[in-house]
């Protein structure tokens, strides 16, 4: 794996993290992150697991960020997309970003369908005349879940359900249909589907193998681009793809890359070719610079092996959770010194810190949950 004709770029831990923040917006000031769609690139997508985080991880880049511009993106503009891909996880994307993503995991997401429908000891043929149902029923528009469950399985016998809901998670995850929040609120999910071609009619998520293929390498270098300097099995978490499937982009990639040596960790990491200048520029952050960042914010999320460079150790168990999910959390110089939360009932925000901070910075996060405590709160709780 070490690239020996070419000398590693190195890199203090510092300027690894001021080039880190400040290439996923967390540093303010940057017009080039001025808009939604930028931020969802540049992080490669949104994570949205959880219903809020989208919607946390906008506001704690664009400051002006207000929950209508997300919704118009999705719903009326269409200029974003919410796809399941690395890791079988729900993520907002950017219509290019989503095929690429889409395609490269395709795999991922069809294997436990194919093993769902044996377990239900059905044939593919049952499973083709119920989506034959489910796009037939979404033809004229986004249907929501439950009245599209029902329309496929009208008998409402539990192995007709069963095939009805496999086959709408069938369609989905092979692209022909898209996922569609038809909610009023960040709060709450109102999942509806549509046929892809009419709601995305720009996109195109069917692939053959060879694309496939180059979906894959595509998805590393532009995994490489956003997070960069990574490891092998930063990339090989985040991705799911694998570490073999990565060194083998890597190798492909070739010149596209540098080697990079980070003080204080061990991995060789990896860069795109492109950011050696931003690198080298890079210097340090602001020591009680504060930001908050989401329930699996993507800037936490696209590390793994090397998840220590924002955590210190006896930290760990603080900020991810018994499944191993990034805590809401709050960052003060680039490192993760406390987690924080939101109540709907109260709605109020409280937060905990893993050790003390001067009283300024203590300031600084005080004013950051209340901006955050004041946009969650305007959205409506739903009974």
């Amino acid at each position: 794996m070490a690239r020996s004709a070419t000398t590693p770029v190195r890199l203090t831990s510092a300027q690894e993290r001021d080039y880190r923040l400040s290439r996923h917006g967390l540093l303010g000031g940057s017009e080039a992150l001025a808009s939604i769609a930028a931020v969802a690139d540049t992080t490669f997508g949104l994570h949205a697991a959880r219903q809020s985080s989208p919607w946390v991880a906008l506001r704690s880049r664009i400051p002006s960020f207000e929950a209508a511009h997300l919704r118009a993106l999705l719903v009326a503009e269409r200029q974003l997309v919410r796809i399941r891909c690395m890791r079988q996880t729900l993520h907002i994307l950017p219509l290019p970003l989503a095929t690429t993503a889409h395609r490269a995991t395709l795999h991922q997401r069809l294997s436990p369908c194919r093993a769902k429908l044996r377990a239900l000891s059905a044939s593919e043929r049952s499973l083709r005349a119920f989506s034959a149902r489910v796009r037939s029923h979404v033809a004229s528009g986004p249907v929501p879940y439950r009245d599209l469950q029902l329309a496929a399985a009208p008998s409402g016998r539990a192995r007709d359900v069963a095939l009805a809901r496999l086959s709408i998670k069938w369609l989905w995850e092979a692209g022909e249909l898209v996922h569609v929040d038809l909610s009023p609120s960040l709060h709450h999910e109102h999942r509806a589907f549509a046929l892809t071609e009419q709601f995305c009619p720009t996109v195109e998520f069917k692939a053959n193998e060879p694309e496939v293929e180059l979906a894959r390498e595509q998805l590393v270098l532009h995994h490489i681009r956003r997070f960069g300097p990574v490891a092998v099995g930063d990339i090989a978490w985040w991705s799911g793809l694998g570490p073999t499937v990565v060194r083998r982009a890597i190798e492909r990639l070739g010149s596209d890359l540098v080697s990079v040596r980070v003080d204080g960790i061990a991995d060789e990491l990896f860069a795109s070719a492109d950011s050696v200048d931003g690198l080298v520029a890079s210097k340090s952050v602001e020591p009680s610079h504060v930001a908050l960042l989401a329930h699996e914010d993507p800037s936490l999320k696209g590390y793994f092996t090397t998840r220590h460079r924002y955590v210190a150790d006896d930290h760990y168990a603080l900020l991810f959770n018994q499944i191993g999910e990034a805590r809401a959390s709050i960052m003060v110089g680039g490192v993760a010194i406390g987690t924080w939360s939101f109540s709907r009932r109260s709605g109020r925000t409280s937060h905990k810190l893993f050790q003390p901070i001067p009283r300024s910075t203590e300031e600084a996060v005080h004013d950051r949950l209340a901006d955050m405590e004041s946009f969650l709160g305007t959205e409506p709780v739903l009974a």
